[in-house]
């Protein structure tokens, strides 16, 4: 996701879209659901009123639609034609109004993802190959699924080494910029520590997880400013990218938890980069 929201500050750059854009105005196949008013910022930022329980150990409801359009679990006869695109259009139960609090929903970025493919007229693989791996210097390709028929699930599922990861977090540490060259805007990586809504984060789904306060959420990536300001990508199983830009520091943690989700676990990383960044500023 953290990967979509530096992709997005590239295209906002090269004026292929606009954040306050309708998600409509690119996807009139979802005018008839909940995304129906919805911005591309609303998506950043996972504040789109869609009536999605992001439960990852759940046995109903749409999240299990969900992995068999991305081809995640074994897809019963029944729901063979189902993927990305088709499940996406079936979400049409909102709760409300768009831009209110923190609603942690994956389908948002891979609808994203698709919006981006009709904006630019390029494959959403591409535009990660062209807009960041290449110019970043990957020592590797990376990779990323695909449901059935090819469509890619940008919310989660990319593969890559530890080295590249953390090559990707060192170019939002030095705002974007590699050997003098700008890569991301750095008026986009700015506002993602600027930016956000503290009260979205506040009243949203993921305060009780993160038990330390003073944090926001901002174009895929959480904002902590508890020591400073630390960015960071989070994926289940254990997944992160801490990335200071004030240390210029980047760690890639790459792990193989048992749980989706482990509150406890997660504090005690946390704890132990901001461990290290303690240590940093002492130096």
């Amino acid at each position: 996701k953290s990967i979509l929201g530096l992709v997005a500050g590239c295209l906002v750059r090269d004026k292929i879209i606009k954040e306050s854009d309708l998600i409509t105005h690119y996807l009139p196949e979802m005018l008839d659901t909940a995304y129906a008013g919805a911005t591309i910022r609303n998506a950043l930022d996972m504040r789109v009123a869609v009536n999605f329980d992001e439960d990852y150990m759940a046995q109903e409801g749409p999240i299990i639609d969900y992995r068999y359009a991305a081809n995640w679990n074994p897809t019963p006869e029944s729901k063979i034609e189902i993927n990305l695109k088709s499940f996406l259009t079936t979400l049409n139960k909102s709760y409300g109004s768009h831009g209110k609090d923190l609603h942690y929903v994956s389908p948002n970025t891979d609808l994203l993802a698709w919006l981006f493919e009709k904006a630019s007229g390029k494959r959403y693989v591409d535009l990660v190959s062209n807009y960041l791996w290449k110019p970043l210097g990957s020592e590797r390709s990376a990779y990323i699924t695909v449901d059935r028929i090819g469509c890619m699930r940008a919310a989660g599922g990319i593969c890559m080494t530890a080295r590249d990861l953390a090559r990707l977090g060192m170019l939002v540490a030095q705002n974007g910029t590699k050997d003098g060259k700008e890569i991301i805007p750095s008026e986009w990586i700015s506002d993602l520590y600027q930016g956000g809504d503290r009260n979205a984060w506040e009243n949203g789904s993921f305060k009780d997880f993160f038990e330390s306060g003073e944090r926001n959420y901002r174009s895929k990536w959480y904002v902590c400013h508890k020591i400073g300001t630390l960015l960071h990508g989070f994926g289940i199983h254990g997944q992160y990218l801490f990335v200071d830009r004030e240390r210029k520091l980047s760690i890639a943690w790459l792990s193989s938890e048992e749980d989706p989700l482990n509150s406890e676990l997660s504090q005690r990383i946390l704890s132990t980069v901001n461990d290290i960044r303690i240590a940093l500023q002492k130096r």
